[in-house]
């Protein structure tokens, strides 16, 4: 007897709901039972059908259970089944004895042509599970099959196919003979590479695509390049063609690129509210390219009661990925800092690059600061170079069920002729969700940062650290936590540390609740006295990420109140 097909309908059908007519099986179980309910015709009939349907399903059901069984080596069964009652009332039972199980005697699973020593072929058949002497199984020897045609493809073989493939079974001796040769033919190379578009040079197209005529043929390769091309940033739609039939006698197969570009502008306008920035917008204009190299150039505007920031970049791509780049900015800043105002102008440049999973960045900021608390104005010159590297890892990028992030950052300056101030600071930023009930998930966060400097008071105030608000100590005014000067303001501090735990729960569709824990502090010394807050939430899983409600209560303070804290954005 020789089976060329695969007769296992897919399991997921057994768990439907049992609307149907209800049959007892006896003498098996697991995925026996469950594919043989998939089978009968029985199971499928409503418990109201005609009698004449119910017989008929019955008469024919030791043939369906045949051959549900037959996908996992079982060839020879005895079946008895009992029909009674009537419609609405009908009882069925059906005795299976499997019968011996089928074992495989004679196997020969083969690669031969060129690929006959390519060791992703014998990978292939290793994972595929087809062992001599085992019990026949129809679904390791598809899936053998399967492995070993993806592995062709994937190793440029495109002319594979099967010289054997089949699968002979003698019942009455419950063998099998199993025969499955692959011939893999030629194998294939990258030909010329075509990109049709007209607005990038082919040298910085050339990178993006990272493919070179005469490389083994490799799908793997084409989707990295056109997942570098639509991550670029400078196309719309990327397209790719794989000219097999262009292929000549050396087997080099052409490749051709259709790249449609975005528009070469792209404007940003929006607005929004934060308890620690009371109403803010933010406007903004990208150039996706300004010349054939690919260089870019955003400006962007934000503007909040609390800070007025306008931001310029000109970026020049280095290699395959946006994130790889030059980077020149300017930056012109007004915030409140603490009980004081600091007025900002950055000029800078920066290398960004991906490095092992991780975006690091060298930078290099000249900066003139003027810093006011009380009666006091400082204007401070500063020359820091610094290193910074993040990294974000979560199955999902708004509401993760699992994931962190961190974030650290080294820079500092030394006084001379462009620096007014020796100091070094150290900032690590770190966040983490962990699932803990379907519904619960534990919230953590911590900052921790450090300055080395003679005196708090020589930093400007974008060099101090503050804490308390949103996302920081909640139950504390946004950043109203920090040393305090003779006229009790506060002036931050050359210390850090805050951290916090949150639990929250997905009550009901996209509405949450949440209890949180936070403490922290901005000090002159690093034995800090540290501020507590405790607090409730609601929670809204809009499709732009989390909206916060958030009741605090500080624990520390003569202040025994309750502030509100409402906030937009990712948990990471």
């Amino acid at each position: 007897m020789t089976t060329r097909w695969l007769w296992c309908l897919p399991l997921w059908l057994a768990t439907l709901p049992a609307w149907g007519i209800g049959v007892d099986l006896e003498g098996i179980g697991g995925e026996l039972a469950d594919n043989a309910r998939a089978f009968l015709t029985m199971t499928s009939l409503p418990a109201e059908a005609a009698p004449a349907r119910v017989r008929r399903a019955h008469r024919i059901a030791p043939g369906e259970i045949r051959k549900s069984l037959q996908p996992f080596g079982y060839y020879r069964p005895a079946i008895q089944g009992e029909l009674d009652g009537g419609p609405g009332d009908w009882r069925i039972r059906y005795r299976i004895d499997p019968g011996p199980a089928t074992t495989i005697t004679d196997l020969t699973v083969a690669v031969t042509g060129a690929g006959a020593d390519d060791p992703r072929f014998r990978r292939a058949i290793e994972r595929g599970g087809l062992v001599e002497g085992q019990r026949l199984r129809h679904a390791r020897y598809e899936d053998t099959k399967t492995r070993l045609q993806q592995a062709a493809y994937a190793g440029g073989y495109l002319d594979a196919e099967f010289a054997e493939h089949e699968i002979r079974v003698d019942p009455e001796a419950a063998s099998a003979e199993i025969r499955l040769i692959l011939d893999s033919g030629p194998r294939y190379r990258f030909g010329e590479v075509t990109v049709r578009q007209d607005i990038l040079r082919d040298s910085l197209m050339q990178r993006y695509v990272g493919i070179r005529p005469g490389q083994p043929f490799d799908p793997q390769k084409l989707l990295d390049a056109q997942y570098a091309l639509n991550d670029s940033g400078y196309f719309a739609r990327v397209e790719v063609d794989v000219d097999k039939a262009g292929a000549g006698e050396d087997h080099r197969v052409p490749i051709v690129i259709v790249a449609e570009p975005r528009p070469k502008r792209r404007y940003t306008i929006g607005a929004g509210f934060g308890t620690d920035t009371g109403p803010r917008g933010r406007a903004g204009v990208e150039w996706r390219r300004l010349n054939r190299r690919g260089h870019r150039a955003e400006i962007d505007l934000r503007a909040s009661a609390v800070q007025t920031r306008l931001s310029s970049q000109y970026l020049i791509p280095v290699s395959n990925t946006s994130d790889d780049r030059y980077a020149i900015k300017g930056i012109v800043n007004q915030d409140e800092a603490g009980d004081g105002e600091s007025e900002l102008l950055v000029l800078g440049g920066s290398r960004d690059k991906p490095l092992g999973g991780w975006q690091a960045s060298a930078y290099v900021n000249f900066e003139r600061e003027t810093t006011r608390f009380a009666d006091d104005v400082e204007r401070t010159f500063l020359l820091t170079p610094g290193i910074s590297a993040s990294r974000t890892r979560a199955d999902d990028p708004l509401v993760p069920r699992s994931g962190w992030s961190l974030f650290a950052d080294l820079h500092g300056s030394v006084e001379g002729p462009v620096s007014d101030v020796t100091f070094l600071q150290a900032q690590l930023r770190g966040r983490g969700v962990v699932p803990l009930l379907p519904r619960v998930r534990l919230l953590l966060r911590s900052e921790i940062g450090a300055n080395l400097a003679d005196r708090l008071t020589e930093l400007p105030a974008s060099q101090r650290f503050f804490a308390g608000g949103d996302r920081s100590v909640r139950g504390y005014d946004y950043e109203s936590l920090g040393e305090r000067n003779d006229e009790d303001e506060v002036i931050g501090g050359r210390y850090l540390f805050t951290a916090s735990a949150e639990i929250d729960w997905r009550v009901h569709g996209n509405w949450g609740a949440a209890a949180f824990y936070d403490m922290g502090n901005a000090a002159d010394d690093p034995d800090m006295d540290l501020k507590r807050g405790v607090g409730v939430g609601v929670r809204w899983y809009s499709p732009i990420g989390p909206v916060r409600l958030d009741l605090a209560h500080p624990l520390d303070g003569d202040d025994g109140g309750v502030r509100i804290h409402f906030t937009l954005g990712p948990d990471l």
